[in-house]
Order: structure tokens, then C-alpha cells, then sequence
């Protein structure tokens, strides 16, 4: 195969060549989501072929990344002026309308870029996501099932339906169809499915461990309540498990009322509430950040991040003002009485979670929390106060795992805080320990596990039997929940 011309010696070549060279240039940058060499790109094609569609497009493509919603339109908007049968255009216009939570507007959009293209993967991906919102899970697999037996190589149909295999606990289907799919891929795409099917078997390893230890497990956690403030996409994997077969019931908020309705019909054992919680009731603002995952009610302190590329993900892109309630109240309201554990991932603003939860914190076991060393958001409350302030809660730190690419510094944790294990019963530290290790809190030694401590008898002349008696539970309860090994590879 000839190399690549480079993008410096293009207009040596004819127009055609170079408009061809430019846009594969483009679509792998944008498809690799480097949008810096895609700026560049775009100025070189402008220059050297002009503003035609396909620059309008990458512009557009372009515009939606930074949030520029209105300008994205805009673009699309004038091309179907001019190409009214422009399927990517129509695309785009969908996409906009389902991130800006106009339902309505992107089954419009959806369903004429089908009858465009009625074998786009991209646009029956996109369809079937309305009728999971829809709460059509059945339609949504069939949808997405048609798609792939027209377009057998497109991954991420294949992603899409195997998810929701996955929520469903349909393992031996969903790997079915990733084994009988994988010889269709290309390389790429096969490294991604591979993914997939790991996690498709793990998790059903893990059913498989609860489904053993049923009984003893029911017996430690059944009736208990995990609340997750920041539940787009669903709860832990492990939980969502335990939810699903009747173990613990799983409570979510989160202020996308779409991803709700997704999350509530693939995950119809658990209950998802649109509802954005804050330190106190009312109206507040919430900062959409370039990367979405990072948006935040607390501004962005980009001038204390300014040393590490991830800045980028933090940048404001727009502000929404809307209607925010305490935890404590949006318990009440829910009828929620008593809750066990409490997950919370809401980019800095923790503390105001914590304060709002009332007397709700006083009934809590387990609380894990995404919090970071440095304040990366203005007047962000940060680890080391965070856990002061649980301390006088009688709560200790359990376990800490570090996240995110901050080029090698510990700044962003995941933070595990459990009861003070000296007041709970034999039963509570059951569910504290059971928490941890659904959780992934990372295990920490006990002294009572060092089978070489009676060579020591200075030191286990400190040990009493209660300390005896909880690592003995702590080993227990995790061989409930612990997988058994594969012996044999995937592939």
C-alpha cells in the first residue's frame, strides 16, 4: 500500500486528490479525537480546497466537541440549504437535539436521516438509545440486532447491543453473538471486543459467586439501600448485580432526565430520579465542562491545573441554571426512610452532598466518594478535610484508589470511608465488609491475617479476640463474593 501523502506536500497534487487526502486526514483526527490537528486541518483545507460541505461539516463536528451547540446548528443548518439530502448534516442536528434533552427533535431528525441512509449504523445506534429512553428495551435490541446483521463489521453497533445483554445478565447471549461476531472485525475493532467480552465474563463470574453464596449474602445485605448521586449510566457493575437478583435496592440521581430514563429501562430493579443534588434547595448553576463527565456546580480552577494537558476536560463550555435539591430532601420526597451506603461523584462539590444529607449520614455504613488532593474547582473541599470532617462522624478511611491522568501525580482518589468498626455488631461489619469488597475498596492487612504473628508474641500480646473476630469475618465475607479464576483464554 502507497504511503499517506503528507498534508505539507498535498498541493502538489491534483484538487481531487488533495480534497480526498484532506478529508481522511480529517475524519481520522476527528475520529481519534485529536481535535488540535483537527483545527489544523480544517485551516489547510480551507485554504487549499475551500469552504465547501465537507469543511462545514468538520466545522460543525467541531463546534458540537466544544459545546458551541447554536453555532453547530447554524453550520448544519446552512449546508441542508444548499444539499437538503445531506445525511451527516441531518445526523449532526440529531445529535444536537438528544444533548440538549429535546427528545421530540431528535426522533425527528433520526428518522429522516434513516429514510436518507436506512442502513447507517450510526443513525440506528442513535435510535435505538431514543427507545431505551423510551423505555422500549425489547425494540431497541431489535433495532440494533437488524443493524448488525446488515453491517456485521460495525463494532459499535455490537457494543451497544452486548451492554445491554449485560445489564440484562444475558451472558451466554451476549457472548454468543461477540465469539460468532468476532472473525467479521478488523483489528481495531477486535481489541475493543475483546474488551467486551472480558467484561462480559467477569461479571458473569461474579453472579456466579452470589449465586453460591446466596443465602449468606442475602442474610448480610438483603433489604439494604445504596444511594449514587452522579448515576449517569447506571451503578457499579457489581451492585447493579446484586440489585438485579434481589439483594440491595440501588437508588440513583442524576440531573440528565434522559440518561434517567436509559439507565431506568435497562436497569428496571433500581430506581433513577432526575433530580441534581446540592448543598441546599433551590436555584443554582451548573457548569457543562468540555469533557462531561468533569461538569460541575463549582467552577473550574484551571489556573491551579494549568501544569497537566487534562485542563482541557475541565474547561467550561456553557452554564445552565437549575432546580437543586439537599439529599436529604430528595430522600424524603422519594420515601426513602433508611439508607446504607452512599456513593457520590459530583466533581468537587462532595461536601456540600455530606452537608445536605442531614440524618441520613448518621445511618450510613459505607461511603465512597471521588474527591482530589488539590482543589481543582474554586472553593472545592478536598481529601484531607474531607476525611477530618468524617472523622467526627465517627467514620475512618478504608481505602484510597488513585484516578486520572494528572502525568503521574496522585491528585484525583477514589475514597473509601467506613463506620468506625469498634461499635458495630458482628452483622454491620458483615455489610461494611461486604461494601468494601463490592466496592473495589483496595484491601488493607490485618493483623489478624498474619498467620506468622504468634513468632512475634510482643505483638500478639496486643491483639484481642474481637480483633481476631473481625478479620475472621472480613476473610469470610469476601470468599462469598470472590470469582473463580478462568483457566482458559477468550482467544
Amino acid at each position: 500500500m502507497a504511503d499517506e501523502p503528507h498534508s505539507d506536500s498535498l498541493s502538489e497534487a491534483d484538487p481531487l486528490a488533495v480534497r480526498n487526502a484532506l478529508a481522511a486526514q480529517l475524519g481520522r483526527a476527528f475520529g481519534d479525537h485529536d481535535f488540535v490537528r483537527g483545527d489544523d486541518l480544517l485551516a489547510q483545507y480551507s485554504a487549499e480546497v475551500g469552504k465547501d460541505e465537507t469543511y462545514w461539516g468538520f466545522c460543525a463536528e467541531l463546534a458540537i466537541v466544544r459545546g458551541e451547540l447554536e453555532t453547530a446548528i447554524e453550520y448544519n443548518q446552512n449546508i441542508l440549504v444548499k444539499y437538503p439530502d445531506d445525511f451527516w448534516s441531518v445526523f449532526r442536528l440529531a445529535k444536537i437535539a438528544m444533548r440538549r434533552g429535546d427528545l421530540a427533535g431528535a426522533r425527528t431528525y433520526i428518522q429522516k436521516a434513516m429514510r436518507l441512509q436506512p442502513d447507517n449504523p450510526n443513525a440506528v445506534s442513535l435510535w435505538a438509545k431514543v427507545l431505551l429512553i423510551e423505555g422500549r428495551v425489547e425494540d431497541a435490541i431489535k433495532t440494533l440486532y437488524g443493524s448488525l446483521q446488515k453491517n456485521p463489521s460495525d463494532i459499535w453497533t455490537l457494543v451497544d447491543l452486548l451492554k445491554i445483554y449485560d445489564a440484562q445478565g444475558r451472558y451466554a447471549e451476549g457472548l454468543a453473538l461477540a465469539n460468532n461476531s468476532f472473525g467479521r472485525m478488523s483489528k481495531t475493532a477486535q481489541k475493543i471486543l475483546k474488551k467486551e467480552i472480558k467484561n462480559l465474563r467477569r461479571n458473569w463470574r461474579f453472579e456466579g459467586a452470589v449465586r453460591r453464596n446466596f443465602d449468606d449474602i442475602f442474610a448480610a445485605l438483603g433489604g439494604c439501600v445504596l444511594v449514587d448521586v452522579g448515576a449517569a449510566g447506571g451503578l457499579f457493575w457489581k451492585w447493579e448485580i446484586l440489585s438485579r437478583m434481589g439483594v440491595v435496592k440501588g437508588i440513583g440521581f442524576e440531573p440528565d432526565a434522559d440518561e434517567c430514563r436509559a439507565s431506568q429501562a435497562l436497569y428496571p430493579h433500581n430506581i433513577f430520579l432526575p433530580i441534581a443534588i446540592a448543598g441546599k434547595s433551590g436555584k443554582t448553576k451548573l457548569r457543562i465542562a468540555r469533557n462531561a463527565p468533569c461538569t460541575s456546580l463549582l467552577l473550574p480552577d484551571l489556573e491551579e491545573m494549568r501544569r497537566w494537558p487534562i485542563r482541557a476536560c475541565f474547561e467550561t463550555i456553557r452554564t445552565i441554571e437549575i432546580e437543586a435539591v439537599t439529599l436529604k430532601k430528595a430522600l424524603k420526597d422519594a420515601g426513602i426512610e433508611k439508607i446504607d451506603f452512599l456513593k457520590v461523584d459530583v466533581q468537587g462539590a462532595e461536601n456540600q452532598i455530606l452537608a445536605g444529607a442531614g440524618e441520613y449520614l448518621d445511618q450510613l455504613i459505607g461511603i465512597e466518594l471521588e474527591t482530589h488532593m488539590v482543589a481543582l474547582y474554586k472553593t472545592e473541599t478536598v481529601f484531607t478535610d474531607l476525611t477530618k470532617t468524617l472523622r467526627k462522624s465517627n467514620f475512618r478511611l478504608r481505602g484510597v484508589e488513585p484516578q486520572g491522568s494528572f502525568e503521574g501525580e496522585v491528585v484525583e482518589i477514589e475514597a473509601f470511608y467506613g463506620r468506625d468498626t469498634a461499635g458495630l455488631s458482628d452483622l454491620e461489619l458483615q455489610r461494611l465488609f461486604l461494601w468494601e469488597a463490592v466496592s473495589n475498596c483496595p484491601k488493607l492487612p490485618f493483623m489478624g491475617d498474619n498467620k506468622k504473628l504468634k513468632s512475634y508474641p510482643e505483638l500478639a500480646a496486643t491483639m484481642t479476640e474481637r480483633d481476631y473476630k473481625i478479620a475472621k469475618i472480613r476473610r469470610d465475607v469476601r470468599k462469598w463474593v470472590k470469582t473463580k479464576k478462568r483457566t482458559k483464554k477468550a482467544f
